[in-house]
């Protein structure tokens, strides 16, 4: 099939012990707020792991989401991509070897992302392990964050997003990097 696993319109929903790998995206939730996905691996998609949109309260935990992007769409390979959906928490999880995105954040809010193993996503000229736009009151935590091409990008998300106590080695062109992104807090990271 196209994909993997699709949720659509069903709030309140479980997702243990999946596996949706080599399909065009792993996982897909639309418009399927207080759902919880545990110990999946959503892995070696042509586009993305897991793709959520619209979808409020959603819990990711220990989750795989590597190897995501190769073939005509390559250039998006994505771990995780939140999408207008906030309250989102994303923990425990890896997400290594993405072409584009290890975790994306767009137009989210009030999210958690923490204790993530995120690395070597870099196919891509601007791959970046973890990439927030249009987002805030944003908390990105105790994660390791390495040999990517990038660490982390907060672009355009106005309003106290917080990166905090992660270990961030290795990253080729740089560890943090804040663009027209106002308010952040950066505290106590490790970057080398």
């Amino acid at each position: 099939g196209d994909d993997g696993i699709v949720v659509s319109s069903s709030p309140g929903s479980i997702l243990h012990n999946n596996l949706a790998n080599n399909n065009n995206d792993g996982i897909i939730i639309g418009s399927s707020s207080n759902l919880i996905i545990l110990n999946a691996n959503a892995s070696s998609n042509r586009d993305t792991g897991i793709y959520v949109s619209d979808s409020n309260n959603v819990e990711i935990t220990d989750t795989r989401a590597n190897y995501n992007g190769y073939g005509i769409l390559a250039s998006q390979g994505q771990g995780i991509h939140f999408f207008q959906s906030n309250n989102g928490l994303i923990q425990n999880s890896e997400t290594n070897y993405n072409t584009m995105y290890g975790i994306h954040l767009a137009n989210s809010d009030y999210a958690n992302v923490k204790q993530d193993v995120v690395g070597n996503n870099q196919g891509e000229a601007d791959a970046t392990g973890i990439y927030l736009s249009y987002s805030e009151f944003v908390n990105i935590t105790q994660n390791e964050i390495n040999n990517n091409k990038r660490g982390i990008t907060i672009w355009k998300s106005v309003g106290q997003n917080r990166i905090e106590s992660n270990n961030i080695r290795n990253n080729i062109d740089f560890g943090i990097s804040l663009e027209e992104s106002p308010d952040s807090f950066v505290l106590v990271n490790y970057v080398e």
